[in-house]
């Protein structure tokens, strides 16, 4: 990712100019948090961030990119190596699309949903307040990619502390909605791909503002539509024709499920996308990188995403038990309380321990607010 502040380009570009071993940069992308494509930002690029894309230009025989815009940047910046090759993420199916995309049923068949969306930058102008609430009015799923308040609350709730519920109230536009979902059993959080895809796989069809939250659902065959926030999103989804809407679309309108549906079509990407895919091989042949592929193209072996032994991963959600119902119920009351004062301050772990083990009968209740 290019252009973000908080990656350390010191440090990586140090540690990538002292590798003695082969090294490729594969789908570089601009982190821009506009829609727009700036022609002019290669003139804005910090000194520190130049120095990194020419280090790894030097010690890769072709970088990658995400798509079309971030190699014009590139090039403008004299690097001349560069070559769009989109994300491998989209590549797991091998030499084609998964055939059922392709076959789109009518909408008034689709009755499972899921919403994969975020609001990372923290964005003022970020739909994820009206996303949440017509996920919680239409009882669609909410899939969040970002570690916070939803991932604590959904396993281990006991940690949970007064700053998660205030800077997610921030992130979210409120909990209300948040709330709902939890009651309905309706949010999620994977650490495991292999479990994503398995969720996604039983939905009829997934949106959202997360390309790497919804590309699980396309290699399982789910149509999935893109709202694009930013530039970065937007060249991907340009770059393979994927089905995409910007954001700022539905800032009048509001989301209207149906229609995004109906926009839905995956037909230009599935013409496109073998040449895409041979493209993508061809990129790893210059940097001199074996495929995994057989003598017509097609994937050789399949990658086991399963856990490996001893590894944690998600479980079923704590909605399940019956004794984080009433608890949660308090975590939110509390939480709300904690935004519409905009502080912290008075929330001190001691007091509300015992204050959750007087309203709820849980003898082993430890909450972390401080």
């Amino acid at each position: 990712m290019l252009f973000r502040s908080a990656f350390p380009y010191e440090i990586a570009t140090r540690f990538i100019e002292d590798l003695e071993i082969p090294f490729t940069s594969v789908t570089e992308s601009i982190q821009s948090s506009t829609y727009d494509y700036d022609p002019d930002l290669h003139r804005r690029l910090s000194p520190m961030v130049v120095r990194y894309l020419k280090t790894i230009a030097e010690k890769s025989r072709v970088v990658g990119t995400r798509g079309d815009y971030t190699a014009e940047v590139l090039t403008k910046l004299g690097i001349r190596n560069v070559e769009p090759i989109g994300c491998p993420s989209l590549y797991m199916n091998g030499t084609s699309l998964h055939p059922l995309l392709l076959q789109k049923r009518p909408f008034a068949d689709i009755r499972k949903v899921a919403l994969v969306y975020s609001n990372y930058q923290f964005s003022g102008a970020s739909l994820i307040s009206e996303a949440l609430a017509l996920a919680a009015s239409h009882n669609y799923y909410f899939v969040e990619q970002t570690s916070g308040l939803i991932p604590t609350l959904l396993y281990y709730p006991h940690k949970l502390t007064a700053e998660d519920f205030l800077t997610d109230g921030l992130r979210y536009g409120g909990l209300t909605s948040l709330r709902a979902l939890y009651h309905a059993n309706k949010l999620r959080y994977f650490t495991n791909v292999g479990n994503w895809k398995e969720f996604l796989s039983r939905m009829d069809f997934a949106f959202g503002g997360r390309i790497h939250g919804l590309t699980p659902a396309l290699q399982s065959g789910v149509p999935a539509h893109f709202i694009a926030h930013d530039s970065r999103m937007r060249e991907i989804c340009e770059f393979f024709r994927l089905p995409f809407s910007a954001e700022h679309d539905f800032m009048t309108t509001g989301f209207d499920v149906q229609k995004i549906y109906d926009r839905t079509d995956y037909s230009e990407a599935a013409k496109l996308y073998p040449a895409r895919y041979r493209g993508f091989l061809e990129f790893l042949a210059a940097n001199r990188i074996r495929p995994n592929c057989d003598e017509n193209l097609r994937i050789a072996e399949q990658v086991d995403f399963s856990p490996s032994p001893g590894v944690e991963v998600e479980g079923d959600p704590a909605t399940d038990g019956d004794i984080n119902l009433p608890y949660a119920r308090v975590l939110f009351e509390m939480g709300k309380a904690i935004g519409e004062q905009g502080s912290t301050k008075g929330y001190r772990s001691e007091e509300h321990t015992s204050e959750l083990q007087s309203r709820v009968d849980i003898s082993y209740a430890v909450f972390c607010l401080k």
